[in-house]
């Protein structure tokens, strides 16, 4: 019976732990248009001739460092996606790209960092993204994005799962457009919020 007395308050203090323990991080959320930052959409496209937009979603990322916005569309067979800051300043443009879509140079370069890293890996995803540098060109960086132009601006964010002695972890790495690393940090985990009935 003590035993048993033991077990059950090793349990609920475990339990309890966990509960306040977690760091209240979310993940990247599905949100409606009018949540999102206030932007002119309409006068972005307008601007670089693209109205042809498909399959708009609007979704809000909390992580550790700031809240950022994200728009996310399909225009002629490319996923893009938008990043804006609370303020509705556009932050970056990138799409979903595949091996064949980098410069053979880069991808050996980032695919050498990523063996080298890990014991296994797994790219999961891969985007080429224009960081907007100054706020008199975003005209200018969204021709560019939507040309697909490889510049030496450009970077490659990667979803990877990555393998070590402490096991498998969900990684985002970034690289610059020659393949060198730039940050690497672990992917805040999928958000499986669910109303159940």
């Amino acid at each position: 019976m003590k035993r048993c007395k033991s077990f059950l308050l090793l349990l609920l203090f475990l339990a309890n732990m966990t509960v306040f323990g977690q760091n209240g991080v979310e993940g990247e959320h599905r949100i409606k248009k009018v949540q999102f930052p206030s932007i002119s959409i309409d006068t972005l496209f307008k601007t670089v001739g693209r109205s042809e937009l498909t399959r708009v979603r609007y979704y809000k990322t909390v992580d550790t460092v700031r809240t950022s916005y994200t728009l996310k569309f399909k225009m002629q067979r490319l996923h893009y996606q938008m990043h804006f800051d609370a303020n509705g300043n556009l932050l970056k443009v990138g799409f979903g790209v595949k091996e064949v879509d980098v410069p053979s140079d880069t991808y050996a370069a980032m695919r050498g960092y990523l063996q080298n890293r890990f014991e296994k890996v797994k790219i999961r995803r891969m985007y080429q993204e224009y960081p907007i540098t100054s706020r008199e060109k975003v005209h200018s960086h969204l021709k560019n994005a939507f040309q697909n132009l490889h510049l030496p601006t450009n970077q490659y964010r990667l979803l990877v799962m990555g393998k070590n002695k402490g096991g498998r972890e969900q990684y985002v790495v970034k690289f610059d457009a020659k393949g060198g690393l730039k940050d690497l940090s672990m992917a805040l985990p999928a958000n499986h919020d669910r109303i159940l009935y």
